[in-house]
């Protein structure tokens, strides 16, 4: 297995939070992140409630702490910007700066551009067993289980494997969907393709 990387060149938080589409789509939320040359993701799909998955954005963002954060915005998901912020208020944290991607390119074409990484042997889907990072808990939300938080990610980690695999005749394709965009959002970051930026862009070359 190898080493979870401590530190990462550049790094997203993006999340698709299924709302309008088929009901047995996943909700999907995804750390992606720049090392040693691969991506690596930690990966969160589940089918849970609104309310808890402003939470998990929130704890995961103060968790990882992603240089970008953003969020599929069709069919008015772009709303979630606020509840999230909302709630960040409620926390009495600062606001997030989510950068909302409006997608329009059809969703296999997305998926496909995975292929290379795939390929190339250059993504890592991390699936941890136990904690070795520090944060701060005053962030996160009531009730926050590092245990759980890391079955939700091992639980993503299988779901993920098993959409890759089935993909493109698989039932669902929300994972692989989701990590192509946190890809796209750190290469537009890169490139300088985003209005606001909480960090100065880095060209990252894999």
């Amino acid at each position: 297995m190898p080493t979870i990387p401590n530190t990462f060149e550049i790094s997203s938080l993006i999340c698709d939070p299924s709302k309008g589409k088929k009901s047995s789509d996943y909700v999907c939320l995804a750390f992606v992140g720049v090392s040693q040359r691969k991506v690596w993701t930690r990966i969160l799909l589940e089918r849970i409630p609104r309310e808890q998955l402003i939470a998990n954005y929130i704890d995961w963002y103060y968790i990882y702490q992603p240089t970008i954060a953003g969020i599929e915005s069709n069919s008015f998901q772009d709303l979630y910007c606020d509840l999230i912020n909302n709630e960040c208020h409620y926390r009495n944290i600062a606001p997030i700066a989510i950068h909302e991607m409006y997608n329009t390119v059809n969703k296999e074409i997305r998926i496909r551009r995975i292929g290379p990484y795939l390929r190339d042997d250059k993504l890592r889907v991390i699936s941890p067993v136990t904690w070795e990072g520090d944060f701060s808990p005053t962030s996160l939300s009531e009730g926050f289980d590092i245990n759980y938080h890391l079955e939700q990610q091992r639980k993503g980690a299988r779901i993920l494997y098993k959409q890759l695999r089935d993909f493109p005749n698989g039932t669902n394709d929300d994972g692989p969907d989701t990590l192509e965009m946190g890809i796209r959002l750190i290469q537009q970051y890169t490139s300088g393709n985003q209005q606001t930026k909480s960090h100065e862009s880095q060209i990252v070359t894999l």
